[in-house]
């Protein structure tokens, strides 16, 4: 995949390529999440980790238990630990998406936006 195109993810292919940070994630294993290039701010990158998450939670059924969750998120979770990323910041990540996940899912139950 060539990275600064942005194209990838030919028919078949199992990879995917999340946002601009590079989050590539192949079969099982833990692999890293590459870094933001140079030149961008702490906060574009806590943006693009928060998405990512909630793309995590939104993506498992309503029916899926909650601990099933947790696990997808804890395995994300683990490969920014595993990409350098400190744990205060990891935390803010988390308590980003969990409250972007609290709202969207208090408007679906209002009826505004479904999930």
């Amino acid at each position: 995949m060539d990275r600064r195109s942005g194209k990838g993810n030919r028919r078949g292919n199992k990879n995917y390529v999340g946002h601009s940070l590079g989050v590539l994630r192949k079969g099982g294993g833990i692999e890293s999440i590459s870094e933001c290039e140079v030149g961008t701010t702490v906060v574009y990158q806590r943006t693009v980790l928060t998405q990512e998450v909630l793309r995590v939670m939104m993506n498992c059924s309503r029916m899926l238990q909650w601990e099933k969750v947790v696990k997808k998120v804890k395995d994300f979770l683990l490969r920014m630990q595993y990409s350098g990323y400190d744990k205060k910041f990891r935390y803010e990540v988390v308590a980003s998406a969990l409250n972007a996940y609290r709202i969207r899912k208090e408007a679906d139950e209002r009826g505004e936006r479904p999930m």
